[in-house]
């Protein structure tokens, strides 16, 4: 069990080979189609083929489905019976027989039919709150004289059920489910029954048989009134359009539907490409609605509509589809993806040649980007699967962001994600074909592009590497040398299209110039003859961590113009079994690998395994991480769907709840580190215009100050004037009145009143008032200041403005204390450089005793102050040395 990965969803599975229920929701006013995917059930919409709802998983694997008053049954391989509610909740009932799976289902009126594995008819009562009763009865047949082959229910016939066989004496039967007995069976046919559907028309019942003649059977008759026969073998399903049109649909093992004039008795059209080279499993017309719904072997559902006046063909109107063959490379779009989201977007490759993209944001924004083609529309240019996939979104919009190459084949395709279409270059190694025998044999077997977006380097069989521009096409000048004339398992280039990298299958490592293409270093990862080489390789492009690994082992290496010795050997713990792909996390500090269909994750600093995730299904043949780091997706052999995982970690909570011993001792510890200790400052975190703009605020202020309006020069013609005489006389005149007795008590009454002091001021005056020891006394001046990074820097300039003289030492050793310990160190520095340009000339012109005070303990902070930066000076200058060397010694000679 995996701890750091938890199942999240599937993408890329639309239906299987069970056929579908389509039915219509009285309440929506809605018709609604229900697939099976991988242990799961599917409703989309039929009107815009969106996805509706996603059932939860089902106990085992689901074989056949059916419906009852709107809600779907559905039997499993191991024989159980599952009714899904609401399209989601799934109730499970016992089984008739353990072990035994169901083949066929129907439901009709208050009873449920179904047929096992070992051809027993089963017939279970249907109670009225949708739910499955007891077991009424059980018929067995003779498996080798009468294998039941379809079964269908006739509208007209009550408690009754016809079988068809597929038997050496193939014949249908109607049998009486409640009491368990035959009713009638009919003469032979000459083939196996494959399908049986009720016709429009009262107690006729189609016939599909293997030869693919097609019988319309009147039941009460016995008698066939039509015999039409198709021309691509057994008949795979039947259908009947109930709108009023005389039509009936036959569908193919091939994937063609076949349109039947039922009157004329004749073929009126013809869907070659329903479903090309895949089963028709399902194929059902709307109730009075001309619509087709048909779904394949292909992953393929698509809706149809006969909207052709005068034609009887239907034209595609909706479909939705993933790959028809088990993927082959997958990646995480490292850009906003088609809906704006952020890795959102997943880029996957199929056996069938296909390149799809799924949004893992919504369904509806899932497409399909094509099939590789050599050149044209003709589809026998289509080229062989993808076996390597590189993406890069920094050029998106502007020209292709993806690359891809084909299993034996030497060619690379371009896509463009913004169209959603293959590009028009073809990347091909010309400059090798001055070595006939190497350009003959050449197979590109890996593919990377540039964090610029716009080069791609390509490796192939022969060893070399070949830079190409993603927009142009052309290739480098010179190709990169092999070191070993081996196939190149992996080509990597770093961040700054400075080095380039490339793994062969026999463990040789070069690293190159990225223009210039000579070699810078090589050597062999793996010298052993007995480890087999490499089976995987991958860089980390931000860190420069190269991975190499092989059945025992995982070696990791920096990669530098001078790459030697290993920085990491990590044992694969996989007893043997090769390493078939790697990845690194976003951030370097997991490295996964996939080892048949477990995931190892191990991480690079402690180079050790960390977690193991064991999947339930085949092998994974490819992986990826998303560029957020929060999800996992992996293809697997044999599965046409993605698995996508989520990273668990993300989401758990880091510490438990805090006893409170451990909470003061968190308080404490925290209450430690507060301090800077060891030449050492901290800084207070705050905003920079909480205290950058202090020094400048005289300059803001006139800056932004009100201009004040011109006065006119004369007032308008409608305004009377007072002469300036007047005014004049009257302001003197109130000037020179006495006061009456309530004003001059109000003055004499507001001089009398004492100085408050504000809050900074009072803090300042008791911390310098403070006789205890020489730590509390700075502890508190320290507090002084603190108190200011909670104003804003108006009320911080007037606080200091406005200190009283007999308060200048007390804000000088605060600073001093604060240089001392380290602690707010930009603050205290802004502070100060206020304080100095305000009170500079006081301080220098006073000669009252506590101007003396005041130049001591400005003297005593300059000593400080002189110290504490040189201190700094030295640890900037060393670290500025440290990366300047780190830098040069990256970018190497000749680079």
């Amino acid at each position: 069990m995996s701890h750091v990965f938890s199942p999240y969803r599937s993408v890329g599975v639309v239906c299987n080979t069970v056929p579908p229920v389509v039915r219509f929701h009285p309440g929506h006013r809605e018709f609604y189609v229900s697939t099976v995917a991988e242990r799961r059930l599917l409703t989309y919409k039929v009107s815009n083929s969106g996805l509706k709802t996603v059932s939860d998983p089902f106990p085992d694997e689901v074989t056949c489905l059916t419906q009852h008053k709107g809600h779907v049954i559905a039997g499993g391989s191991l024989g159980g019976l599952f009714i899904v509610r609401n399209s989601r909740e799934v109730d499970a009932y016992p089984a008739a027989a353990q072990g035994i799976g169901l083949r066929f289902l129907e439901c009709f009126g208050h009873l449920l039919v179904g047929v096992t594995e070992d051809n027993r008819m089963h017939t279970w009562t249907m109670l009225p709150d949708i739910a499955i009763g007891q077991l009424i009865g059980t018929v067995e047949l003779d498996a080798s004289a009468y294998p039941v082959s379809a079964l269908c229910h006739p509208f007209t016939f009550t408690n009754k059920i016809v079988l068809g066989s597929a038997g050496a004496a193939a014949h249908l039967q109607i049998w009486n489910v409640v009491k368990a007995r035959l009713v009638h069976a009919f003469q032979p046919l000459e083939a196996g029954v494959t399908c049986l559907t009720q016709a429009p028309a009262e107690d006729l019942l189609a016939v599909g048989l293997a030869s693919g003649l097609i019988l319309l059977h009147h039941l009460r008759c016995d008698v066939t009134v039509v015999k039409l026969r198709q021309d691509f073998g057994p008949v795979a399903g039947l259908t009947f359009r109930t709108d009023g049109q005389p039509i009936m649909l036959s569908g193919s093992r091939q994937g063609q539907v076949t349109v039947w004039h039922l009157e004329d008795r004749r073929v009126c059209g013809l869907l070659n490409d329903a479903h090309p080279s895949a089963a028709i499993a399902g194929l059902a017309c709307l109730h009075s609605q001309p619509l087709l719904v048909t779904t394949g072997a292909d992953n393929c559902l698509r809706i149809w509509i006969f909207d052709r006046p005068g034609d009887h063909l239907p034209r595609l109107l909706h479909q939705r589809a993933g790959h028809s063959r088990p993927p082959s490379d997958v990646r995480f779009y490292a850009g906003a993806g088609v809906g704006g989201v952020f890795g959102a977007d997943l880029l996957s490759t199929g056996l069938d040649s296909g390149v799809r993209l799924f949004s893992l944001e919504s369904e509806s924004l899932s497409r399909c980007l094509g099939k590789a083609k050599r050149s044209g529309k003709s589809l026998g240019q289509i080229l062989p699967p993808v076996s390597a996939l590189a993406c890069e979104p920094a050029r998106h919009g502007d020209w292709c962001t993806m690359v891809a190459c084909h299993s034996g084949s030497r060619l690379a395709t371009t896509w463009d994600l913004r169209k959603g279409c293959q590009g028009h270059l073809r990347l091909e190694p010309r400059l090798m074909s001055s070595n006939e025998a190497a350009y003959k044999t050449a197979v590109a077997t890996s593919v990377d592009i540039s964090g610029c977006g716009n080069f791609v380097l390509i490796g192939y069989s022969t060893g070399h590497v070949i830079r190409y521009n993603v927009q142009s096409g052309r290739e480098a000048k010179k190709p990169y040398e092999p070191t070993l004339p081996a196939a190149a398992l992996c080509v990597r280039c770093d961040a700054h299209n400075r080095m380039a990298l490339a793994v062969d299958v026999n463990g040789g490592l070069g690293v190159y110039a990225f223009k210039r293409g000579h070699r810078l270093a090589s050597l062999t990862v793996f010298e052993n003859p007995d480890s087999g080489g490499a089976t995987a390789a991958e860089l980390h492009r931000a860190s420069g961590l190269v991975a190499v690994a092989s059945a025992a082992e995982i070696r990791l290496y920096q990669l530098a113009p001078s790459v030697s010795d290993p920085m990491r050997a990590i044992a694969t713990g996989s007893r043997g079994q090769p390493v078939s792909r790697l990845r690194f996390s976003p951030d370097g500090a997991w490295l996964m690998a996939a080892v048949g269909s477990s995931l190892y994750t191990y991480s690079v600093m402690l180079g050790c395994l960390i977690d193991r995730l064991d999947c339930p299904a085949p092998p994974i043949v490819c992986f990826d991480m998303s560029p957020t780091g929060d999800l996992l997706v992996t293809g697997h052999q044999d599965r046409l769907g993605l698995q996508v995982w989520v990273n668990s970690t993300l989401f758990k909570p880091l510490i438990g709840g805090l006893t409170v011993d451990s909470a003061s001792a968190a308080a404490a510890d925290s209450d430690g580190d507060s301090t800077g200790g060891d030449g050492l400052v901290t800084l207070t975190g705050l905003p920079p215009g909480r205290w950058q703009c202090l020094v400048d605020l005289d300059a803001i202020r006139a800056r932004n100050a009100v201009q004040q309006p011109l006065v006119p020069k004369a007032a308008p013609f409608f305004l009377g004037a007072t002469s300036s005489s007047t005014r004049s006389t009257t302001a003197a005149k109130s000037a020179l009145e006495p006061l009456d007795s309530t004003g001059a008590a109000e003055i004499s009454s507001r001089q009398s009143e004492p100085i408050l002091l504000s809050e900074f001021s009072r803090r300042l005056l008791l911390a310098s008032d403070d006789a205890s020891s020489e730590n509390s006394r700075q502890d508190r001046l320290i507090a002084c200041l603190t108190h200011l990074e909670g104003l804003n820097p108006t009320a911080i300039d007037s606080e200091i403005r406005d200190l009283s003289d007999d308060l200048f030492a007390a804000f000088l050793h605060a600073a001093a204390a604060c240089l001392e310990r380290g602690t707010h160190f930009e603050t205290s520095q802004a502070y100060l450089a206020v304080f100095l340009r305000h009170h500079c000339v006081a301080i220098a012109t006073a000669a009252s005793t506590e101007s003396e005070s005041c130049r001591t303990a400005l003297a005593n902070l300059r000593k400080i102050q002189r110290q504490v930066w040189s201190r700094i000076a030295d640890s900037m200058l060393e670290t500025e040395s440290l990366l300047a060397y780190t830098r040069e010694g990256l970018v190497g000679h000749g680079m």
